[in-house]
């Protein structure tokens, strides 16, 4: 049976179905992104999935599932983005997950989820699949996950943290998305006649000459 936001097709192979036309409000997409093993070298607490072949029984693949969390110490989107590696490094899905999000906040309405922001490689779905039954089943993988962000946060709040510059770049970048969006959706801008234009810099020569 397919666990929770995925689907099976005729053939029984478990895949993910995603919207990608339909992106919730509470949607968040993190940019500047700290792996966690990157930030603690020494810990030992990565998970691997192994996956076999349900014929010989023999293992088909190990995945890894990288965390990366969000850099900015302000924000509290608690949230994890779990790349999925398999033994080569071969990029297998990127999946976002909330740790208080219920499905109906989450792209394609769906937690886990395929990151919508990302090309998933073929197969992702599939993975997907694996990792959501992996988080419902596994309560104390759940809580590993919400300590290491609540780790990584406790790291990027410190001024000096080599994230800082790249972060405090990102919001910037970020801010003038927003205003471009906003302008945007405002419609396209007004069209100022010539007479306009003389009446708009005569008032501008009169305040500064105030």
């Amino acid at each position: 049976m397919a666990a929770r936001g995925a689907v099976c097709d005729r053939t029984g192979q478990e895949s993910a179905s995603v919207d990608r036309g339909r992106i919730p409000r509470k949607a968040v997409l993190m940019t500047v992104l700290l792996r966690y093993v990157g930030e603690f070298p020494d810990s030992e607490e990565t998970r691997y999935l192994h996956l076999f072949d349900p014929k010989t029984r023999q293992e088909k693949t190990r995945v890894m599932l990288d965390e990366r969390y969000c850099a900015d110490p302000d924000c509290d989107c608690r949230r994890v983005m779990l790349f999925c590696y398999d033994r080569s490094l071969s990029l297998l899905a990127v999946i976002g997950y909330g740790f208080d999000d219920g499905p109906d906040d989450m792209p394609g309405g769906c937690n886990p989820y395929l990151e919508p922001w990302m090309n998933q490689p073929e197969g992702a779905g599939m993975i997907l699949a694996y990792v959501t039954r992996e988080i419902e089943n596994d309560a104390g993988y759940r809580r590993r996950l919400h300590r290491h962000y609540e780790e990584i946060k406790r790291l990027t709040r410190d001024p000096s943290h080599h994230s800082r510059p790249a972060m405090l770049k990102d919001r910037r970048t970020m801010s003038k998305l927003a205003r471009a969006l906003i302008t945007g959706a405002a419609g396209p801008p007004r069209v100022v006649s010539p007479r306009d234009r003389r009446e708009r810099n005569r008032r501008k020569r009169l305040r500064k000459a105030r």
